[in-house]
């Protein structure tokens, strides 16, 4: 973060260091200063489709769903969508509690990438909210060879009614 900080001190204009830092403030979760690096930087330059996809999980992660709507559906839409773009489309429809469009962007995702057991975990997050709970274990079943501990948390999830606590004792003494 220091160098690309000190690169674009050097050339301010420098886009390749802007996006770095953008980049990697997101990835340390320096919320706040992405959005702001990412506005700093579309006034240099016009944000190419991965760091306008990188700047709408900032704005989600910031609160603001519906701005990354708004940024995210175009790319989206276009030509070369990527699974990325949905989850960040699905995450923002789900903060907005609009389950049935989450549940849609997360499944478009999901033909991009089926190999994704986190893209599949939110599939089946939104599935649930959206009272579609068969839906929710198909995913369920599609990522428990994959990812058995997210593929546990979401069965844990699902049946979080039906499941009793157990603590050590009783764990060890087998039921009649």
């Amino acid at each position: 973060i220091n160098a690309a900080q000190r690169a674009i001190n050097q050339a301010p204009k420098y886009v390749r260091a802007r996006a770095q830092l953008c980049e990697l403030m997101l990835e340390t979760k320096r919320v706040p200063d992405t959005v702001l690096c990412y506005d700093e930087m579309s006034k240099v330059v016009t944000l190419d489709p991965a760091s306008q996809t990188y700047y709408s999980v900032a704005l989600l992660r910031s609160g603001n769903p519906e701005k990354a709507i708004a940024m995210v559906t175009p790319l989206a839409t276009g030509a070369e969508p990527t699974a990325l773009m949905f989850n960040v489309l699905g995450g923002a429809y789900y903060a907005k509690k609009r389950f049935n469009q989450a549940s849609e962007a997360f499944k478009r995702g999901v033909e991009i990438d089926p190999d994704s057991t986190s893209l599949r975990y939110n599939l089946a997050m939104a599935l649930t909210a959206a009272n579609n709970r068969p839906g929710a274990l198909s995913q369920y079943n599609l990522m428990k060879e994959k990812d058995p501990k997210l593929a546990d948390e979401l069965y844990r999830y699902l049946y979080r009614d039906k499941i009793l606590f157990v603590d050590e004792q009783t764990a060890k003494t087998p039921r009649p």
